[in-house]
């Protein structure tokens, strides 16, 4: 339950910026500057996001030097966030399946079965310390290279050094409560029941957790790029960028900004001559959104060292990531550079440029999937001389630091003419022909950009 609700706030409160606390058992390694383990995985194809594991060191454990007085009063501020209460249904096919089902009764649901999550925090809080006095705070430290949890970080070329910057945590105690409705045979892993005064017995369907106060719900970190050769720190601003180590010294405690365009990413489409079969295998996987989560989860890792291909059956497909046949999915993968033969998939043996743009296109449809767009994006792409026209100005807005763009007359029309004022509406941006203004709030922008770069890249 704990871990259902922490994954919900993070997405509701900054599902870009924002890590849910894994468990209730970590929330107490969730501080303020306490390091974080980013695990990088080589080699995948459709991958998940990474892992990241909570560690008992703060900074100032891993530095050189004596700096415990710096960092014994830190220049926190901490202010009320919000108010989170919230009802969920979820099923075995959802997210969490049957992980949260275990979680709650140690009962492995059916299909059809669901849980009902009602969690109540309350008033949230979010204590943060601010980019500017953390880098004053860092200025001419340097991490001790010996110290063991840096070198154990330091020899594996997958993990990546972060720490703590800002926590979402409860300012009194939270409740949350579950409820399962069982259509299906249950299979019981443990014995969830209880026995009346008749004699009879029952399912206990219920469940309840009590959240103790300042309990931390959600963080976020920044990384770090450290030198293997004086141990020299940059915290990584950009989120286009990694951490890590590097042979590189530094001056300054600072952070490399290049951010990597995904229109150089995409623009391989055009250049090779694809946009048609994209177009067309993106309205596929559109008759079947379900498809593309199956796809997100097809994630396999590359056996480089002994140059092994590897190879899926239509049944693995289905069992492993539900994939139907049903789910059009077969010009999408030709499109990555997967290969069918003998009825069976065979996984591409090295990336290249079709298929990082086919990965990162995914990802932009599945991002937009969680927010419920892609009904109005399918409508979009059947009409394909009218949504083009609109490509210009939807870059525009993407530009745009402002919340509210002037417009010209025939920009407007272009942004309220149908299905593009469905688009408009479901991103949650506010088109006023009156004063030609156009209104984008900030929780709309990165939805904003997934659908501008959609459409730029797949349209011509």
């Amino acid at each position: 339950m704990f871990s259902a609700t922490a994954h919900q706030v993070a997405k509701a409160l900054g599902k870009e910026t924002l890590l849910p606390v894994p468990s209730i058992n970590t929330a107490d390694n969730i501080e303020i500057l306490r390091i974080v383990i980013k695990k990088r995985r080589k080699w995948l194809f459709f991958t998940r996001k990474p892992h990241y594991e909570t560690t008992e060191f703060t900074l100032s454990d891993v530095l050189l030097g004596e700096h415990q007085k710096e960092f014994e009063v830190l220049p926190l501020d901490t202010h009320v966030l919000t108010a989170y209460n919230s009802k969920s249904n979820l099923s075995l096919k959802g997210k969490f399946g049957a992980d949260l089902t275990k979680e709650l009764l140690d009962v492995k649901l059916g299909s059809t079965d669901s849980v009902v999550v009602s969690s109540q925090l309350g008033v949230l809080n979010k204590t943060e310390i601010s980019t500017p006095k953390l880098l004053h705070l860092l200025e001419k430290k340097k991490i001790d290279l010996h110290h063991p949890l840096i070198s154990v970080v330091k020899d594996n070329g997958h993990k990546t050094l972060c720490i703590i910057t800002s926590i979402i945590h409860l300012k009194d105690n939270g409740k949350i409560t579950s409820d399962v409705d069982l259509e299906g045979d249950g299979e019981f892993d443990s014995k969830p029941l209880s026995v009346d005064l008749e004699g009879d017995v029952k399912e206990d369907k219920s469940k309840s957790m009590v959240i103790p106060k300042n309990t931390s719900i959600a963080f976020s970190m920044v990384e770090l790029l450290v030198s293997v050769k004086d141990g020299s720190i940059q915290v990584i601003l950009s989120h286009d960028e990694n951490g890590g180590f590097t042979t590189e010294n530094f001056d300054v405690t600072d952070g490399p900004v290049h951010p990597e365009c995904p229109e150089e990413i995409l623009k391989v489409f055009k250049e090779n001559g694809k946009c048609k079969e994209v177009l067309r295998s993106v309205q596929h996987l559109l008759q079947t959104p379900k498809s593309i989560r199956s796809l997100m989860e097809l994630e396999v890792e590359l056996s480089h060292d002994l140059n092994i291909l590897q190879a899926y059956t239509k049944q693995n497909l289905y069992d492993e990531f539900d994939m139907e046949e049903s789910h059009n999915y077969h010009p999408f993968l030709l499109l990555a550079d997967f290969h069918f033969k003998d009825e069976k998939l065979l996984i591409p043996d090295e990336s290249s440029s079709m298929f990082n743009a086919c990965h990162f296109l995914l990802t932009l449809l599945h991002e937009l999937d969680e927010d419920n767009i892609l009904d109005v994006l399918a409508q979009c792409l059947m009409v394909t001389k009218t949504t083009l026209n609109t490509v210009p100005v939807l870059r525009k807005l993407k530009e745009s630091k402002d919340h509210d763009i002037k417009f010209t007359e025939e920009m407007i029309e272009k942004l309220t003419a149908t299905p593009i004022n469905d688009l408009m509406f479901a991103l949650e941006i506010v088109v006023k022909p009156s004063s030609l203004l156009v209104h984008v709030p900030s929780r709309s922008r990165l939805d904003l950009q997934a659908t501008y770069y959609i459409l730029n890249s797949v349209l011509q």
